[in-house]
């Protein structure tokens, strides 16, 4: 303030000392000659530059004194700027989404597995805030190793007062350390309570050099876990961010990886952007995944063995063809391998699946060889696996799998006998599509029933001879031009009250919860195989 007052009243000054000095020159008693004048005016110039030079002199060292002197009365110096602290760096940085999920009837924790090639310290835990105005409630959110132990967990309040940075709200923690080479997996509990949304598809995302994303990670629980790995395929593509970390900054997190790419599909064409998962050589290439498929009766014999859409037959030698048929995948370079698995009805027996397991895992075949194995291979179910049945021009491609006996047709591989029509029930909810099983009667046969899930995975999409009006569409849920039809599986969802599954006949088919009641659909119904004379 008085270095303020001193530059303001400065000229103020110099016009009164320059006044006052003209005020004081004596009046000469005779006038002055002309060069008396000149050599008077010079005189009152050098006075007055000396003046102004003392009152200058006077006015920087008060400026200085002021400098060095901050408890000065009357004056508030500037605090010094402090350095600006390094940010601190998200684990993963969300560039766009192609769809959001929300508004759960469960409990879910959701989140993403990882790993960490340096070390590096987690200082926050955060969720999601789509819109940036605050979450709908608190969100738990837990870190845990490989192994299942939990590390760390902390709790994300609701509302604006959690820190934001970009899309998320962070809580902080006390800092741990992650080790290279380790995989961890974060997660965030999502109740019916609330309804804040989370990444769930088609997410172009990029994370920090030192951190490699592995896969999506979701699952039913009561209460905040590290979610299981027993979900369908739609969910190993980058999903699921709820949850994010923050790490403290350092060298080894320079760089990024991003995880997307922009292709051209069909029906109808357009850009649309699909995640490519980082393979263990580094690159973001999409793999293959060739599927052996065993199916079996009811009894557990084993009916068929099919390595895509080649049967193989069944016994000894199916097995052995099993290992010719998948050397062209082997005799690839490690980087154009594709991923071998066996997907298997359920009532397949454990000697046939360790067979399969054993071919695909070690390249030979011996029924003699005893083989302990260490479940190297993926192994699902073929529901899980989600393929189609092989078919060619409108007929499937083994002739005699499928019997035409009038109203029904009966599958040879399963000995399950199936509703031809596809959507003669009309649709129906679930109660009433129980009751519809129970009355009904085809070519003399009753006691017809609602299949269960990984029934309808045996013939899907069931589009070829001799079945009839099944819809069907390619397109993914929801989008192209062609309708899709969904039918009634006689599997609850048990931890939701009136809830039920369906089975939805598009893309590549599979399973999800509708309301039992309020939601109508087709059933195809099934029957328990019968013994028959005559074909």
């Amino acid at each position: 303030m008085r270095r303020l007052l001193v530059r303001t009243f400065l000229p103020l000054i110099l016009a009164a000392l320059c006044t006052a000095s003209s005020g004081s020159a004596q009046t000469p008693a005779e006038p002055p000659t002309a060069a008396g004048k000149q050599a008077n005016l010079e005189r009152e110039y050098e006075t007055k530059i000396r003046e102004l030079a003392r009152l200058r002199d006077q006015i920087d060292r008060i400026l200085k004194d002021l400098d060095r002197s901050p408890q000065t009365p009357g004056f508030t110096p500037q605090p010094a700027t402090p350095p600006e602290e390094p940010a601190s760096v998200p684990a993963a940085k969300i560039e766009s989404v192609g769809y959001t999920g929300g508004g759960f009837a469960f409990n879910l924790s959701l989140g993403w597995e990882f790993q960490v090639n340096s070390k590096v310290q987690v200082t926050d835990l955060g969720v999601w805030d789509h819109n940036k105005d605050g979450l709908d409630g608190d969100f738990p959110v837990g870190l845990w190793d490989a192994d299942g132990k939990l590390l760390v967990s902390a709790q994300v309040p609701a509302g604006d007062k959690a820190r934001l940075v970009e899309t998320f709200r962070y809580t902080s923690i006390k800092p741990i350390e992650l080790e290279p080479g380790r995989r961890y997996v974060i997660a965030a509990l999502y109740t019916p309570k609330t309804k804040e949304q989370e990444g769930s598809y088609g997410i172009s995302f990029s994370t920090p050099a030192a951190v490699r994303w592995l896969k999506a990670r979701r699952g039913k629980t009561p209460e905040l876990a590290m979610p299981d790995t027993s979900m369908s395929d739609q969910h190993q593509a980058p999903g699921s961010f709820g949850p994010n970390l923050l790490l403290a900054p350092a060298e080894g997190l320079k760089g990024t990886r991003s995880h997307y790419r922009v292709v051209e599909v069909p029906q109808p064409p357009k850009m649309q952007t699909i995640v490519v998962p980082e393979q263990d050589d580094g690159s973001h290439r999409e793999q293959k995944v060739v599927t052996v498929s065993l199916f079996a009766n009811v009894d557990g014999q084993l009916t068929q063995v099919l390595v895509e859409d080649k049967p193989l037959g069944v016994g000894p030698d199916a097995f052995k063809k099993l290992v010719e048929a998948l050397k062209p995948h082997r005799n690839r370079t490690a980087f154009g391998a594709p991923r071998i698995r066996v997907a298997a009805m359920p009532q397949v027996k454990a000697s046939d699946l360790q067979a399969a397991m054993g071919v695909v895992e070690r390249g030979h075949y011996n029924d003699r060889e005893r083989w302990n194995h260490t479940r190297n291979v993926e192994v699902c179910s073929l529901y899980a696996a989600r393929i189609s049945q092989p078919q060619a021009n409108g007929k499937f491609v083994v002739a005699d799998r499928f019997r035409d006996a009038g109203e029904y047709v009966e599958d040879r591989w399963t000995g399950l006998l199936w509703q031809k029509d596809g959507t003669a029930s009309g649709k129906k909810n679930f109660d009433e599509a129980r009751d519809y099983a129970a009355s009904l009667e085809l070519e003399g046969l009753k006691e017809w029933r609602v299949p269960k899930i990984d029934e309808l995975a045996t013939i899907f999409p069931a589009t070829f001879e001799p079945f009839k009006n099944t819809k069907y569409t390619p397109n993914q849920c929801c989008t192209g031009p062609d309708e899709f039809t969904s039918y009634w599986t006689s599997e609850l969802d048990l931890p939701t009250p009136d809830y039920a599954f369906v089975y939805q006949w598009y893309a590549k088919g599979g399973a999800n919860n509708g309301y039992a009641s309020r939601n109508y659909v087709y059933v195809r119904c099934v029957h328990d195989p019968v013994e028959r004379t005559a074909e």
